[in-house]
């Protein structure tokens, strides 16, 4: 039960907020307590460790020793500078005690959590009428054992004083065995609490209707239950309120049924979007989880359900530094065209079926029958590093594929030859055939052909593997050859300190990638460089991109490794590096 007596005078949200964001830094418990202020219903959930937390839990890495690296250190010692600086002016303003701000940024060992809960129904009618929706949100700073919270809610108490307009007055209200003071700005705005603790955790509320919404927002039960215990960060979103508010939204306008397009695109089944970040020993990991329904997926069927591992991973030239697998169902992706298309028939120029006939017409073949009926589950990037960094971006009007130099892209071929007859029928069909050259590679024809006088591609048709690099230098046409090496000899592959990551990362998965760091720094530098005359604050960043590759490969942390797992509650995408 709650109840408003006047109190003394309010604060407005702006300034309680501007006020609280130096505190709300960084933070993190256990999965168990930090969850005990976020309701089951949240739409957004945020929690990150503390400073002091962050730089325990990730001490023995590799990535931490960045920091103090040739290329980061001197930007470290201006962040501290910085803080040193802030602490100083709160210290000569008298606002807040200075030395509990630094005590939360180096001793407490808590954590931040934000949760906001949305009404989407009352947000699909707040869009139509210009009306405030209905929601509510949580922050709280949560107790580590040892740093007192109670005295940084006093020094903010003291702090409100000092800053609130005379005329604003605050309400006080109880909910349960807490006392609470909340802004008064009406009815039509939300409002805020005043920082108070709550089981050891120093909490702040808000809402559109806080006086009846308090109650639950501090309840114990019903409380949301994702995340895990080793997590460091962590933020999840509800992805599917948001899709059934938008179609709710639907005015009935739009030249297609809103409804059937997002089932063809797969939006319908998205339920929720999760991202993770924790140290595992030396490496940094971390996920992306995109929660689905177990059916009517659409488009995004073209991950399969499958926990088999790519069988292109052994078609991976030896030393290869860059490179990706990809378990899809290419079928999937023609079969969402076709339904969207035919969604937008009485808009469009021609039916799908005419087009289809066109096709035909033209290149003297069936695309589905002949063409894409005859390809694999699989999609393979290979990258020759070497050629990646010294890519002149100056050139890329007269070459446009010199930023994707020494890169190879295979698909797997469920027929080979068929893939290959219909190929050679189309490209004759077109008079293509005219400028190809042929080259025997073993026991592979590799072609070169010239596309529009822009690019030039090769390519290479096996019995099971389709492989095209684009652009005529070394790098793609060697790294091309290596995949024919491998593939033949059944011994590609990643390399051990690739391998040992891999078995790090939970099992199940059907597709992995390895970036290059340093090599993406390096790119990165080059391409701002060959941008024109530089400014100096341009010129200081590619140093520092340049710095940072060579700190990268010092320390050993060149390779990141992720992987792909698509099973009935989604799509997960980890990474270890």
């Amino acid at each position: 039960m709650s109840y408003l007596r006047p109190s003394c005078r309010a604060l407005t949200p702006t300034a309680l907020l501007g006020l609280l964001l130096p505190a709300l830094l960084p933070a993190q418990t256990s999965a168990l307590a930090s969850n005990r202020f976020v309701p089951a219903d949240s739409a957004l959930v945020l929690r990150i460790a503390s400073p002091a937390k962050w730089r325990s839990r990730f001490a023995r890495t590799q990535v931490s020793k960045l920091g103090e690296s040739e290329a980061l250190a001197p930007l470290m010692r201006m962040a501290n500078r910085q803080i040193e600086a802030g602490l100083h002016m709160l210290r000569d303003s008298g606002l807040f005690d200075a030395e509990l701000a630094e005590g939360l940024l180096n001793d407490w060992m808590g954590d931040i959590v934000l949760s906001v809960q949305i009404d989407w129904d009352s947000l699909a009618d707040s869009l139509q009428f210009d009306v405030m929706p209905s929601f509510s949100l949580v922050v709280a700073l949560t107790p580590d054992g040892s740093f007192d919270l109670g005295a940084v809610q006093r020094a903010l108490d003291e702090t409100i004083e000092q800053i609130k307009p005379e005329h604003e007055v605050l309400l006080d209200f109880a909910v349960g065995e807490h006392d609470l003071r909340r802004t008064d700005n009406g009815e039509d705005e939300p409002n805020f609490t005043m920082p108070a603790l709550v089981d050891g955790a120093l909490v702040l509320l808000g809402g559109s209707d806080i006086d009846h919404q308090a109650a639950e927002l501090l309840a114990t039960d019903d409380r949301w239950q994702g995340g895990d215990v080793d997590d460091a960060l962590l933020a999840h979103f509800d992805v599917g309120g948001l899709i059934r508010t938008a179609l709710a939204s639907d005015d009935g306008n739009a030249p297609v049924d809103l409804g059937e397009l997002f089932r063809v695109l797969g939006l319908q089944s998205l339920r929720s979007m999760t991202f993770t970040v924790k140290p595992d020993g030396e490496a940094v990991t971390g996920a992306m989880r995109i929660g689905l329904t177990a059916s009517d997926r659409g488009l995004l069927d073209v991950f399969p359900q499958t926990s088999e591992p790519p069988s292109l991973l052994a078609a991976v030239p030896a030393g290869c530094e860059s490179f990706s697998i990809s378990t899809v169902d290419l079928g999937r992706i023609y079969t969402a065209i076709q339904d969207a298309w035919r969604l937008f028939e009485d808009e469009a120029p021609m039916t799908f079926d005419d087009a289809l006939q066109m096709f035909a017409e033209a290149t003297k073949i069936r695309l589905k029958e002949d063409l894409l009926d005859h390809l694999g589950n699989e999609l393979l990037i290979v990258q020759d590093a070497e050629s990646l960094e010294s890519a002149d971006f100056s050139d890329y009007e007269d070459d446009p594929v010199a930023m994707v130099g020494g890169t190879v892209y295979g698909v797997a071929l469920s027929d080979g030859e068929a893939f290959a007859t219909a190929l050679d029928k189309m490209l004759r069909t077109r008079g293509l055939h005219v400028s190809r050259k042929r080259e025997s590679y073993g026991n592979v024809q590799v072609y070169r052909l010239p596309l529009a006088g822009l690019i030039e591609i090769e390519y290479a048709v096996t019995g099971d593997l389709l492989l095209i690099g684009l652009g005529g230098d070394e790098g793609s046409r060697a790294m091309l050859r290596g995949v024919l090496d491998a593939r033949a000899a059944g011994e590609g592959g990643p390399e051990d300190k690739i391998r040992r990551h891999l078995g790090a990362l939970e099992p199940g998965w059907n597709g992995v990638a390895v970036t290059p760091i340093s090599v993406i720094l390096n790119v990165m530098a080059n391409a701002i460089e060959t941008s024109g005359e530089l400014p100096q604050d341009l010129q200081m960043a590619t140093s520092l991109l340049r710095g940072l590759a060579q700190d990268i490969r010092r320390l050993g942390l060149d390779s990141m490794v992720s992987t792909t797992r698509c099973d009935e509650h989604g799509i997960t995408s980890q990474f270890r590096w």
